[in-house]
């Protein structure tokens, strides 16, 4: 097995993950009582667990929260006001409202500790966070994004597409569709549905060591795609070299949505967050979050621009591939890519990731580019992935792998990859799955 952790000590000081600090002085005597409420409500920007505090104790409070939206309204209002610390439990047990499992017990003893000793300098935290095309301060008056005017879809004409390099019959004038993907819990894996139609998928980092799917749609429209979740700073990024794509998702707090409302003012994208109306509707057979699904086609009429490639495709040229047949992620929820002899196979703790109707993922293409990731300005406990720049990056098509790189040096750019000769390479035609990845989290074989 070959690994990227030769790259953590020279990637360590730009990547910064999921921080556990102090909170406020004022709750520095605080101890935490939880109480878990089930919430059933319309954004997932609402978080389905809840935690009080009194002030008997000289413990920290450890807020233990159930799905939590990182970027949500559990966000704080700046980074300057502390952090809380934060520990997910979407795939256990409760009983009589409170959490049962000596695993959860464990995890809040340890979250507790390192809250004692890691006391974070806040002001440094935001300091070094990145500032997304000089966005409004998050203390800003508070911010509604409308949904866009939408009519129909024009007629589809065959053209080669822009995401896969396969002939397809595309709409003409539709925009790159973007659906933000849930990838949180087994119970929004149970729940998905469509994203084995996407042409490009990115796997984007977010708390917690958690990640979730930054899903492209152009090729092909499926009836409904999701759990649709909410909008992060790193979207807005991934979202510039789309041409002004239109961009669905659940909804997003206030600093989220303000970044995002500067972003569209600027040209970047057509947000569309969910009204549950049509384009979006709720599906009663799941549990919020995880009811929220999405039409792309729906999406696909309402606005944005017309996209070109962001990759290359063509026959293998790569001077410097070899054989491989699996690459493997770590992560809070551990997941690998093995080659079937057509396509990688994706599969995520221990078991094959499939729809729920069936559909197996398994792209022609896996590309994981290792980026910096840096602690979001707007919630101390999340991270932004920064995808302009150049750094090391692994190709895998046709059953091998290239090691090499990956240079986009402004947002409006495409991805030039490169092998380890530093020739630019091709991508197989047909669906890639990106994986923006921390340094020293993955290995193949």
């Amino acid at each position: 097995m070959c690994s990227s952790t030769e790259q953590a000590e020279t990637s360590s000081k730009r990547a910064n993950f999921m921080k556990i600090a102090a909170v406020p002085a004022v709750l520095a005597i605080t101890m935490v009582v939880v109480l878990i409420t089930f919430v059933g409500g319309d954004n997932d920007d609402v978080s389905t667990a809840s935690a009080t505090a009194s002030s008997t104790t000289t413990a920290p409070a450890i807020a233990l929260v159930d799905e939590v939206e990182s970027d949500s309204t559990n966000a704080l209002p700046t980074p300057a006001t502390g952090v809380i610390a934060e520990v997910e439990i979407s795939d256990y047990p409760f009983a009589n409202g409170r959490l049962i499992t000596p695993e959860l017990q464990e995890e809040a003893a340890i979250a507790r500790a390192e809250a004692v000793a890691i006391r974070t300098d806040a002001a440094d935290a935001e300091a070094a966070a990145p500032t997304v095309l000089n966005a409004p301060s998050p203390a800003a008056q508070p911010i509604t994004i409308s949904s866009p005017p939408c009519g129909s879809l024009n007629a589809a004409t065959n053209r080669t597409a822009p995401f896969t390099g396969v002939t397809a019959a595309i709409p003409s004038g539709l925009p790159a569709v973007v659906v933000k993907v849930s990838n949180n819990s087994s119970a929004s894996r149970a729940a998905l549905i469509g994203l084995d139609q996407a042409d490009i998928v990115f796997e984007e980092r977010i708390e917690a060591s958690a990640t979730r799917f930054f899903s492209v749609f152009h090729s092909s429209l499926p009836p409904n795609v999701g759990p649709v979740r909410s909008g992060r700073t790193t979207d807005i990024q991934l979202t510039e070299n789309l041409n002004n794509p239109i961009f669905g998702y659940s909804g997003s707090n206030q600093g989220i949505a303000r970044q995002i409302n500067f972003a569209a003012s600027n040209g970047l994208l057509t947000p569309f967050p969910n009204t549950d109306r049509s384009p979006f509707v709720r599906d009663g057979r799941f549990r919020a979050p995880d009811n929220l699904f999405v039409s792309p086609a729906g999406l696909g009429a309402c606005g944005g621009g017309s996209p070109t490639a962001i990759f290359r495709y063509g026959p293998n040229n790569s001077t410097t591939a070899r054989s491989a047949s699996t690459v493997s992620f770590s992560a809070r929820s551990s997941y690998r890519f093995d080659w079937n002899g057509s396509t990688w196979t994706r599969s995520q703790s221990g078991s094959q990731h499939v729809t729920r109707d069936g559909a197996a993922l398994a792209p022609e293409n896996v590309v994981v580019l290792f980026v910096p990731y840096t602690q979001s300005q707007i919630d101390a406990n999340s991270v932004d992935a920064v995808t302009v720049g150049s750094g090391e990056a692994w190709v895998l098509r046709d059953g091998t792998i290239t090691t090499g790189g990956y240079t986009r040096a402004r947002g409006h750019d495409p991805y030039t990859l490169t092998d380890g000769n530093g020739s630019s390479i091709n991508l197989a035609p047909g669906q890639t799955w990106v994986v923006l990845a921390p340094a020293g989290t993955a290995s193949f074989g």
